[in-house]
């Protein structure tokens, strides 16, 4: 090791020059170093495209489906009571069930007009 620090003292203290060899391993160190950085750059860019796609694309349709956008299903109708300790309404409504987000059952309810 201390051979390996006193050899490095001595070419920081010496007055020649690099060789035409070290140079060129240099040289292509730097440049396989620069290509290693533009590929991973790419690779990251189009892997935030990606993401970003499905990621609007998954709240389109959930927007879609939630907002009534979508298209859906008309289950039927029910009687919803809604109730304290001093007063009772009931309301006469339609129920929708979707079930295109994530498989996952979504009702909406839309009140009857008389």
């Amino acid at each position: 090791m201390k051979k390996f620090f006193s050899r490095i003292g001595k070419k920081l203290k010496g007055r020649r020059g690099d060789s035409i060899a070290e140079v060129l391993i240099a040289l292509l160190i730097s440049s396989v170093a620069l290509v290693m950085l533009a590929s991973m750059i790419s690779s990251s860019s189009s892997m935030i495209d990606s993401s970003r796609k499905n990621i609007e694309s998954y709240y389109s349709k959930a927007s879609d489906e939630l907002t009534g956008s979508g298209t859906p299903k008309f289950t039927g109708t029910a009687k919803l009571v809604a109730s304290d300790s001093t007063v009772k309404t009931s309301y006469s409504v339609n129920y929708y069930v979707n079930d295109n987000i994530n498989k996952h059952p979504v009702v909406t309810f839309e009140e009857n007009n008389p």
